[in-house]
């Protein structure tokens, strides 16, 4: 094709009459618009939903968090009785009971 004759069909397209908007169209535009205000406009919880990944990946962590927290809890506790169990025997053993006298040395006649 010549220069002239591209020309001479984009001319005519230009000049064509675009076919008319789809009614609907400017009502989805004008609802996604509206939408987006909305998520703009709403409380920070939802906002920071919008960056989340999902809502079961955050109730999961936090699951997970909790189960973790109470699993190191009870082991922490356990190990604290058993400590207090073994110092508790050591301490009738070794007889320090003593030291728990007010009076060691009597000054009376």
């Amino acid at each position: 094709m010549q220069e002239h004759e591209i020309d001479t069909i984009l001319t005519q397209i230009k000049d064509s009459e675009l076919p008319p908007c789809p009614s609907s169209l400017e009502a989805r535009i004008l609802r996604r618009v509206h939408q987006d205000q909305v998520i703009e406009t709403s409380n920070w919880l939802s906002w920071l939903g919008a960056f989340a990944p999902s809502t079961t990946a955050i109730v999961a962590s936090v699951a997970l968090l909790a189960l973790g927290s109470a699993f190191f809890t009870a082991l922490s506790a356990s190990a604290y009785a058993s400590q207090n169990g073994r110092q508790a025997a050591a301490s009738q053993a070794l007889d320090f009971d003593f030291v728990r006298q007010t009076e060691l040395v009597k000054f009376e006649k």
